[in-house]
């Protein structure tokens, strides 16, 4: 059976299993525990339904022995692939991690934070991250993501910029960090920084995303006071993007009347002033001018 196992021919492995379980009466017997054990586990490689019964039993009949530290996790790592997330925190939360090897344990932090960040709890999730993010791991790349990712949602630009730029080489991270690297950019008001580093991306970005990269270099331009320069990229977005808002008419209408172009600015400074507000004001005081 061990032999089948070792050779990922788990259908041949369970039976042997079961034929080795079935042979012995001694229910305490070395053997019979371990090919109980090894029963589940192929259930489990096989996606058996009844992966999670056989494991539960075993826990069941054997409480004491080390292998049940590792039916935990092996439990929880089913409900994960079930997306049970839930579940898979209650399972993996009985693991003692100082019974796991390096990779087991990147694993299990991994697929416990994920987790948690799924059902909400970024802080227990960003603690699980942080423990393997700058490991050596198959799991280190998508953990510093999520990591760097959390801190973006919390406004923490500073460490969500280190975090997506290690991830810059990353096969599986590097078409999407140079849209968060640009936001953050944007977000702290580096301008020409956010020029320098969103013009060559432009070329490369997909049809989905090019009209966001577009407004982002308007912004950049904007910013330095490059009004010229930026009304292409302003209107871009506007013609392209999906999510055009009266701060971005208000912006390339701003853009047309600081570079003279009047007709333009006037007729975007017009769509800005249908609510009573700051925005409207500015607009009005331009369309006077």
């Amino acid at each position: 059976g061990i032999e089948l196992y070792d050779k990922e021919k788990y259908g041949a492995a369970q039976q042997t299993f079961t034929e080795a379980i079935e042979g012995i009466d001694d229910p305490n017997s070395n053997i019979r525990l371990n090919a109980e054990f090894y029963q589940a586990l192929c259930a489990l490689k096989l996606f058996n339904k009844d992966a999670e019964f056989l494991f539960k039993r075993f826990i069941e009949n054997h409480s004491e022995n080390p292998k049940v530290e590792t039916a935990y996790f092996q439990l929880g790592k089913y409900r994960f692939r079930k997306k049970s997330y839930g579940k898979t925190i209650e399972w993996l939360d009985k693991v003692d991690p100082y019974m796991l090897d390096v990779q087991e344990l990147s694993e299990y932090y991994f697929k416990l934070g994920y987790s948690c960040f799924m059902r909400g709890d970024t802080e227990r999730a960003k603690q699980c991250f942080f423990e393997i993010k700058d490991a050596e791991t198959k799991y280190s790349s998508p953990a510093n993501y999520y990591y760097a990712h959390i801190a973006y949602l919390e406004k923490n630009y500073e460490t969500a910029l280190h975090g997506f730029q290690k991830l810059s080489n990353s096969p599986s991270f590097k078409n999407i960090v140079p849209y968060y690297i640009s936001q953050i950019l944007y977000l702290q008001g580096k301008h020409e920084q956010l020029v320098e580093y969103a013009l060559p991306l432009l070329d490369s970005a997909n049809t989905k995303r090019a009209p966001e990269i577009a407004r982002l270099i308007g912004e950049g331009y904007y910013g330095t006071g490059r009004y010229g320069e930026a009304i292409p990229y302003l209107k871009r977005y506007m013609e392209e993007g999906h999510h055009a808002m009266r701060k971005d008419l208000y912006q390339l209408g701003f853009a047309y009347y600081k570079n003279k172009n009047y007709d333009e600015a006037i007729d975007r400074f017009k769509q800005v002033t249908n609510t009573k507000d700051a925005l409207a004001q500015n607009a009005y005081y331009h369309l006077a001018d």
